[in-house]
């Protein structure tokens, strides 16, 4: 659906700048005005955008090849972008880095126990920040250890499963910190006005205020969901899985969670033997 999308944009952008509102006249058609529209738009998109408009437009040419509108052969003029640099692993925490990160809560307090169940949703469930600000009260089975996520980025429910510490640190809040509201919202705002739902840039900023006081260089909660799905990857979750918990609809957007880190690659490394005398 995504890619269907992008295409018909593409062919519609093209179709705009070689026509405009003029009558489509596919005879005129050549190579050099291929080559002029993909060298125009590239000045304003990333590497990989340009890669994508000339896969794009290159199948809509073979479309119009085929019903004949074109002659054959056209859709071979549309230029050959360099591929997109593949990316860098994803940036994750290391253990000791995590487990600072999740002592930084003080938990004796009414919005440190709230704080660090948000930090949990985060690293032990791996949900984005909307899906965190989402949760309701109904949206826990305590008796299943379940908790259900229905306001999703792909507008599809999950059930994941409820991690006790994830449990126990929502149980602590609820019982300690959760005043009596007129709404069934898990996250609320502890300061005036009190009880209003917690919204997502709330819940980043809880994650960011954590991360300024240990240290960690990152701009926000999703490096917590990249380092759950890259340990899970390490302990020999099949990826399949994760795309699952993750909410993916395709393992192929789960797949940068897996590439190799050359630090861990470097400690892995046998010693080269040396030449026997």
């Amino acid at each position: 659906m995504v890619t269907r999308r992008a295409r018909r944009r593409y062919a519609r952008e093209w179709l705009e700048w070689q026509f405009g509102r003029r009558r489509l006249r596919w005879r005129t058609l050549k190579p050099r005005d291929l080559f002029g529209f993909v060298t125009a738009r590239a000045q304003h998109l990333k590497g990989t955008s340009v890669h994508a408009l000339a896969v794009g437009l290159r199948s809509f040419l073979r479309f119009l090849e085929f019903t004949g509108r074109i002659r054959p052969g056209l859709a071979a003029a549309v230029p050959c972008p360099a591929s997109p640099a593949f990316p860098p692993p994803a940036q994750v925490l290391d253990p000791g880095m995590r487990l600072r990160f999740l002592r930084s809560f003080d938990r004796r307090t009414s919005a440190g126990r709230r704080d660090y169940a948000i930090a949990l949703c985060f690293s032990e469930l791996a949900l984005r920040a909307n899906e965190v600000a989402a949760l309701t009260l109904d949206d826990v089975d305590w008796r299943a250890l379940t908790v259900r996520l229905r306001q999703t980025k792909q507008r599809r429910e999950r059930l994941l499963p409820l991690p006790s510490r994830v449990a126990r640190a929502l149980a602590a809040y609820l019982q300690r910190s959760h005043p009596a509201v007129g709404h069934r919202l898990l996250f609320i705002n502890l300061r005036p006005p009190l009880g209003r739902p917690l919204p997502t840039d709330g819940v980043r900023n809880v994650i960011r205020r954590a991360f300024g006081r240990c240290g960690i260089k990152a701009t926000g909660p999703h490096i917590l969901r990249q380092s759950w799905a890259t340990a899970a990857h390490q302990h020999g979750t099949d990826l399949k899985r994760i795309a699952d918990v993750l909410g993916h609809r395709s393992v192929d957007t789960t797949a940068p969670y897996t590439k190799v880190h050359f630090e861990q690659l470097r400690q892995a490394a046998l010693p080269w033997p040396r030449p026997q005398p």
